[in-house]
């Protein structure tokens, strides 16, 4: 078979030039080197050109899986994914903050100005921790009685009505003197199951939730229980 000599370009039969003593079975030059000196100005422009819209490409689909990638990193920002951790984080410590009436875990469940006003709401009445919490959800503690505990059963959740958040905007502000961000309040179906020595009581309600300087906290919760005597 003939071909040319990529180093001299000799056309020849066999393995080695005859001219130069190229060797095609000790040198190895990429197909493109080696077929580029035999091209017209045509085809080079042409491979140019080839070679141009590859990179276009290449730069194209790396962009378009940089965005891709970004977008499910906000989504999983926006949703509790990562970043802060779940939104359920907040309300099982909510709840056990309840049970337990450990009133810095009550709070902690809070953004820093709810939290603020609850601790200072807390010294002004002159309780302890403890009692502020057994006073403030007695009527659980006198359902369940002593030894309580709590498991929060989760029902999904779901953006609050615009009203419900122009409602908690106002409110906000009116309390704490700011404007708060709302575009992550969301509403979590649940049940609250409280048990202790003397009977139970599931609380089934909504916790509204607020993710701010990326931590899920809780704002409220609309309470409504049934009770089971044991």
């Amino acid at each position: 078979m003939r071909r040319n000599c990529p180093n001299c370009g000799e056309r020849f039969e066999g393995r080695v030039c005859p001219k130069c003593s190229w060797d095609a079975s000790k040198a190895r030059v990429p197909a493109t080197s080696q077929d580029d000196r035999f091209l017209t100005d045509e085809q080079r422009a042409a491979r140019r050109l080839l070679d141009s819209d590859r990179k276009k490409d290449r730069k194209l689909l790396i962009f378009l899986i940089v965005l891709a990638a970004a977008a499910c990193i906000y989504i999983f920002y926006r949703n509790g994914l990562i970043g802060g951790g779940s939104y359920k984080k907040p309300i099982d410590q909510y709840f056990s903050g309840i049970a337990n009436r450990d009133f810095t875990s009550y709070v902690g469940a809070m953004p820093p100005l709810m939290e603020a006003d609850y601790i200072s709401e807390r010294e002004s009445l002159g309780y302890t921790e403890y009692e502020y919490l057994d006073i403030l959800y007695s009527d659980i503690f006198e359902l369940i009685g002593e030894n309580p505990t709590v498991e929060v059963e989760y029902f999904g959740r779901e953006r609050p009505s615009e009203e419900q958040i122009r409602a908690f905007e106002s409110s906000y502000l009116a309390v704490y003197g700011e404007t708060i961000k709302t575009d992550t309040v969301y509403g979590v179906d649940i049940i609250a199951h409280f048990s202790g020595d003397s009977g139970s009581a599931d609380i089934e309600q909504v916790c509204y939730i607020l993710r701010q300087g990326g931590r899920w906290y809780v704002v409220g919760c609309d309470f409504n229980y049934d009770e089971t005597q044991e």
